[in-house]
């Protein structure tokens, strides 16, 4: 027999792990869009103030262009920001739910069965976000999750 109890338990366990996997991804979006912002800003600016004889470097001011213009479309089409903003929002969301699970453990009896049941609500409506990753057509994450089996 399952009870409660053990139930929430083994969903802390799988929020504890959602929260980590969106974590990772967070850091790494946020490195790929932040730094990738900097790095453009940077190689424009400095194709911008070098001088126009460089000698054997004539080709600098060109590769910084084209690395600026490369990262630029790179971030348009894998859509960096959003996917930091969106794994930043669902990590977020999975630990309202741990809060969740832990504020149940001190609710009178009374009320427990109801709390239990919006949270199981909750986790749905955010499990259904997972698809809802900001890259084409979600059809890759879906996909992905079929196969873990999520």
């Amino acid at each position: 027999m399952v009870t409660e109890s053990s139930s929430l338990h083994g969903l802390k366990a799988k929020l504890s792990t959602s929260i980590k996997e969106h974590s990772k991804r967070c850091f790494l979006d946020s490195f790929l869009y932040n730094g990738g912002t900097t790095a453009v800003l940077l190689a424009t600016t400095a194709a911008t103030f070098l001088p126009d004889s460089l000698g054997a470097w004539f080709w600098l001011p060109k590769a910084l262009t084209a690395f600026a213009t490369f990262w630029v479309a790179l971030e348009r089409v894998l859509n960096f920001g959003a996917r930091w903003r969106f794994h930043l929002e669902m990590k977020n969301a999975y630990q309202v739910i741990e809060d969740m699970i832990d504020y149940s453990e001190h609710l009178p009896e009374s009320k427990k069965e109801d709390y239990i049941q919006s949270i199981w609500q909750e986790l749905m409506i955010l499990r259904r976000r997972e698809k809802g990753i900001p890259i084409g057509d979600g059809k890759l994450i879906e996909q992905a999750t079929k196969r873990k089996g999520v």
